[in-house]
């Protein structure tokens, strides 16, 4: 079966410190996929039970921690993350990457490690991260088809505030749904 998609023309999902947007998935060939990825802070450390996944980074810069080794990125860099390897990616600037999964990307294959283990220091990201994605869902937010580069940008550096700022509120889940319906009218 042919599949033709274009990344301007698939909704955009948000996910850990940013969106993926997937280009591919099991439904349409359950031995692999490819999906975009742009993070603005810091993924969460996890790994996968029966994926590899091959990163290859489009543009930004950061650091990817795969098992043991720390990696410096940044544009034309490709990695591949064996399955059962725990990693992480700390962008040092808006980061797009292109994730290639093999099999499929599966819910199921997503293992996160313990981010309240204090060698980690993760916790208090999550839980900001499960915050602004709780206000996301409930004022309705959800991203257009089509949004990308600087609108994208724009959207996501808005929602990494909630996740940065001490004192975020209704009122910023007001900015968002605010930036959205302005975009979707440009």
């Amino acid at each position: 079966m042919l599949v033709v998609r274009r990344e301007d023309e698939v909704k955009a999902f948000p996910h850990a410190a940013g969106f993926v947007t997937a280009l591919t998935g099991e439904k349409d060939f359950a031995g692999a996929n490819l999906a975009i990825v742009r993070l603005f802070g810091p993924d969460l450390p996890h790994y996968h039970e029966a994926r590899t996944e091959f990163y290859y980074i489009a543009e930004g810069l950061g650091t990817l921690v795969v098992g043991r080794e720390v990696i410096s990125v940044k544009p034309r860099t490709a990695v591949i993350v064996p399955p059962r390897t725990a990693h992480h990616l700390i962008p040092h600037s808006a980061v797009k990457l292109h994730v290639f999964s093999v099999p499929a990307w599966s819910e199921h294959d997503e293992h996160f490690i313990d981010p309240d283990h204090p060698m980690h220091g993760y916790s208090l990201f999550r839980e900001k991260v499960e915050l602004v994605n709780e206000l996301v869902r409930r004022a309705d937010l959800e991203l257009p088809p089509g949004i990308s580069g600087e609108r994208l940008e724009e959207f996501t550096a808005l929602r990494m505030k909630l996740v940065s700022d001490e004192g975020w509120d209704t009122m910023n889940v007001a900015e968002l749904r605010e930036l959205l319906v302005r975009k979707e009218n440009a």
